[in-house]
């Protein structure tokens, strides 16, 4: 026999001194057989919120959301975004491909407990981690994609710790935990299908899901084996339009376009320089808006002063073009009669296409020589004027540009395990390696380019005023398809007619940005735990352990983006950096009585030199007076180190922007106009900014009664509090408090141009009118986000004896409280705001279920009615985002009850969005919020799930 070390004896011993002081005066304690012990020992399983090995879930204090393989059937879940966008308790998740506010992440799937941020919940697969994206959201949050997790056929159940875990898990374990759990102990070949058809007239979109699952239990262990296919045909934005045309998704830069003339001093037509003219040759005919900006009569010849709006509202999808496949394997086996070993593999690969306008509005300098031959306003005039040109390479009558979107993610993890270590105890090691590689694939116009074809593709310099004199063409001679010597490219509109742009020069002038980035975890979990001695209530209980991990962010160009050389993508630089934490932590259970038990846990992180130490604790307690009554409360404390791309790394991403310019020109700040622009996020290290660690405070306290058998209420209260909460400063925040802003962040200099790094606002011409071109922002310590509220459920199960089991169940979460300290809005209110101009997340004050499942013999039915409430429009000021209520339903039968050739045949009828409701309209890109709606209209499903 192995006895312990004496180090560890000796904790083991100060350990039981230091708790058995309240059990001096009671009788002594017994201590139990080895039958005894080993019944307890098979009792007891890892749950969530715990490395103690407990009894069931009800053992700890926190409070757990348990969603199980029958929930994720009765919802008729398509991904595993859809598991988590109807619960309550997640608001404000990116799972809708809106190219507004979502675009780098098309593809993915993610949770954000409590509207606290993606970064703030922790996702776990099996109780260990999974690796971050390598793209990340428009706001710069680093997030795990669910989508990349596993087939859905391969989940037993989804179990979310809903306060802070950050003593157990974590830094990332701010607002909780989400642990993927996957089936085990599976005997047989399992076999689903299910096809999802979007039924309103002229859509048609749908979805078509494959999945399969075979596993074999041996003597000494066992294996399975889960994959899956998706493939998801779009819903184009043209299809189900959610917006007015001409409303929201109209861009005053079109072409036809509008330009501004650029006459010498003196010129007769120096009064009309900074006005914005109307093409001349034609606007409305060719589908565009005329938005004037002053009487007809005010400009000579007839010309119109403004903009011919483009409407690209018809360009984009609701749901992109997606092709998804998923597999998930695992292998179980005694190497000794005490340890086993575990590996199992997942693999996520998706490829998924999302529509872009034609192309996007061309935000740099572009100018069109006066002896250009298609410039309209030099032939009217009789004398050569230039030009810059306000609007874009291709408009109205163009096609869907593609964004294309690939993402492979690779997961590994091996685990030894001893399941009967000292007293009834337990040590596992365990070592994840991961990888997630994200590519996306964007057309833009390229800058130099198009100036030159603008100039006549001709081997000659080109005037481009914003690289302080000419650009020299001469470098474009000779790529392969050259353009043909002093060809030209019309920007006005007779290039639908009479002069038409060649497919050559359009293929000249445009490229496509490729952003290639490659996220990478390694981890090392070593854990112990046993049980000291016995008291009178029961064990207590202890483990402890240690981990390692090493987060890696890698980024790669193209050779233009790497020199801001798109015009409206500008641009990226490639970075490589990685940041290793090393954290211990320790965690005891104390049953004080038999109605009362004490959980305690801490935990010592360190992150270097960038983020510091921490000492994080967590207390809970639950309380059982009675058989039908508990009680619950934890408090915790949180830290959360910026992440690699908040120190490192930078991106750009396309917004809408609310422009509250010069009243006349582009806007009034009572009309404010949209625009869709470039926003440039640097890291903390890359703007000169000293970035402070965030830490929080979590309390919870709950209550759980039976009044009578299967009626259950649960309550419980959750309170977090932010301090120096780690956020991208809010873009529009930034625009609306100055519109013309000359501020610069630190280490920058008020007197650079525009184009510089650390310039704020950057606008195209006139730097007080002309259109905003991009928006320069770093990550910050916001002062504060202070949040709370009422998770409710209500659930009862109705025996009706040959009539069947009926089970209602209303459940729902209430915000109290949602306050939050923006560094450039100040003060702000965000509960039942959508919060677009600020750091927060859209939080509707009251989401719920209403439910009623009824099952009899073979049969099953289920009916939901899902409300979400209304939002004020902080975008939009006194406008409302109106509320909704969705109607959810299915039928269901075992087949395998009338046919006995399989173990289970279920067949599934199911709709969702019964009434086929819009989302509440919004006046911005896209005509909805897409983190709170789905923009999907009606949907059925047929499903088909065998078991043999």
């Amino acid at each position: 026999m192995k006895y312990p070390s004496f180090a560890l004896r000796m904790s083991c011993a100060l350990g039981a001194l230091a708790f058995a002081t309240p059990a001096l005066a009671q009788d002594p304690v017994s201590v139990p057989d080895q039958a005894e012990q080993d019944e307890r020992t098979l009792d007891r399983v890892v749950v969530t919120g715990s490395f103690i090995r407990r009894t069931n879930q009800a053992d700890i204090a926190s409070p757990v959301t348990t969603v199980g393989s029958a929930n994720i059937a009765e919802i008729g879940a398509q991904s595993l975004a859809d598991i988590t966008q109807t619960l309550t308790i997640n608001t404000g998740a990116q799972n809708n491909p809106d190219a507004f506010t979502q675009g780098g992440t098309t593809g993915t799937s993610n949770i954000n407990l409590r509207g606290l941020g993606l970064q703030s919940t922790l996702v776990l697969l099996n109780g260990h981690r999974q690796v971050l994206s390598a793209q990340q959201t428009n706001d710069g949050v680093s997030f795990v994609d669910t989508n990349s997790l596993l087939p859905l056929i391969a989940i037993d159940r989804l179990e979310i710790l809903t306060d802070g875990a950050s003593a157990l898990y974590g830094s990332d374990a701010v607002a909780g935990v989400a642990n993927y759990i996957t089936v085990s102990n599976f005997d047989g070949v399992r076999f689903s299908t299910n096809y999802q058809f979007h039924t309103p007239d002229g859509q048609s979109q749908d979805d078509f899901r494959i999945e399969g699952l075979v596993g074999k239990t041996f003597d000494r262990g066992s294996v399975l084996v889960a994959a899956s296919y998706n493939d998801r045909s779009p819903l184009t934005t043209e299809e189900r339009r959610l917006s007015p045309l001409f409303g929201p998704d109209a861009s005053s830069l079109g072409n036809p376009g509008a330009f501004f003339l650029l006459p010498p001093p003196g010129s007769p037509f120096t009064p009309l320089a900074g006005t914005p003219i109307i093409d001349p040759t034609g606007c409305g005919e060719q589908g565009g808006n005329p938005l004037l900006l002053a009487p007809p009569v005010t400009a000579p010849a007839g010309l119109d002063i403004g903009f011919c709006q483009f409407d690209f509202g018809n360009f984009f999808n609701l749901v992109p073009d997606e092709q998804r496949v998923n597999v998930y394997a695992e292998a179980d086996f005694e190497i000794t009669e005490n340890i086993t070993a575990s590996i199992n593999y997942s693999y996520g690969d998706f490829d998924v296409q999302r529509g872009n306008s034609p192309t996007f509005p061309f935000l740099q300098t572009a100018v069109v020589p006066g002896d250009a031959p298609t410039n309209a306003f030099s032939a009217a005039f009789g004398v050569p004027l230039n030009l810059n040109f306000f609007g874009r390479a291709i408009g109205n009558g163009g096609q869907v540009s593609p964004a294309d979107f690939e993402s492979t993610t690779n997961r590994f993890t091996i685990k030894l395990e001893n399941d009967n270590f000292l007293r009834n105890g337990f040590w596992e090691i365990a070592y994840t390696r991961a990888e997630n590689d994200f590519v996306s694939f964007t057309e833009d116009t390229v800058t130099d380019r198009f100036q030159c074809a603008l100039a006549g593709i001709q081997g000659t310099d080109a005037p481009n005023p914003s690289a302080g004199g000419a650009q020299n063409c001469e470098t474009f001679v000779g790529l392969d398809g050259p353009i043909p010597t002093g060809q030209f490219f019309n920007p006005f509109a007779t290039s639908f007619g009479a002069v038409p742009n060649s497919p050559e020069i359009l293929d000249f002038i445009i490229d496509t940005g490729v952003d290639d980035a490659t996220s990478q975890l390694d981890v090392v979990d070593i854990v112990t735990g046993t049980e000291l001695f016995d008291l009178p209530a029961g064990p207590l209980a202890i483990a402890a352990g240690f981990q390692y991990r090493n987060d890696q962010l890698t980024s790669r160009v193209d050779e233009v983006s790497a020199v801001d050389g798109f015009g409206f993508l500008i641009g990226g630089q490639p970075f490589d950096d990685s940041i290793d934490v090393y954290a211990l932590f320790a965690e005891v259970s104390v049953p004080v009585t038999s109605w009362l038990d004490i959980d305690a846990a801490v935990r010592f992180e360190d992150f270097g030199a960038n983020g510091g130490t921490t000492v994080d604790p967590k207390v809970g307690i639950l309380i059982r007076p009675t058989d039908n009554l508990s009680l619950r409360g934890t408090y915790s404390t949180s830290f959360r180190a910026p992440t690699v791309f908040q120190q490192f790394g930078q991106s750009t991403t396309l917004n809408n922007i609310s422009d509250p310019g010069p009243d006349g020109i582009i806007g009034t700040e009572d009309d404010a106009a949209n625009s869709f622009g470039a926003v440039r996020a640097f890291g903390s290290a890359v703007a000169g900014v000293e970035l402070e660690p965030e830490s929080s405070r979590a309390f919870n306290a709950g209550i759980t009664y039976e009044p009578i058998e299967n009626l259950v209420f649960d309550f419980d209260y959750y309170n977090f509090a932010f301090d120096d909460a780690i956020t991208q400063v809010n873009f529009q925040a930034l625009v609306l408090a100055n519109p013309v802003d000359t501020r610069v962040f630190e280490g920058g200099i008020a007197t650079q141009p525009c184009t510089a790094e650390f310039t704020v606002v950057c606008r195209a011409g006139d730097p007080a009118v002309g259109a905003i071109t991009q928006v320069n922002t770093n990550f910050t310590n916001a002062e504060a986000i202070d949040t709370s509220g009422l998770d409710f459920s209500v659930r009862y199960t109705h025996d009706a004896g040959r009539w069947g089991t009926f089970s209602p169940s209303l459940e729902g979460t209430f915000i109290i409280d949602y306050d939050i300290v923006d560094p450039t809005a100040g003060d702000i209110d965000g509960e039942g705001n959508r919060n677009f101009t600020n750091i927060g997340a859209p939080t509707p004050r009251l989401r719920a279920n209403l439910g009623l499942t009824y099952g009899n013999g073979p049969f099953f039915y289920n009916f939901f009615a899902r409300y979400i409430g209304e939002l004020d429009d902080d975008q939009n000021p006194g406008a409302l985002v109106g509320d909704q209520t969705r109607f959810d339903m299915q039928w269901g039968v075992n087949l395998a009850e009338f046919i006995d050739l399989t173990d289970s045949a279920v067949f599934t009828i199911g709709v969702t969005n019964l009434t086929n409701e819009e989302p509440p309209f919004v006046n911005t890109g896209g005509g909805f919020e897409s983190r709170v709606h789905d923009p999907r209209g009606r949907l059925v499903r047929f499903g088909l799930d065998i078991q043999f």
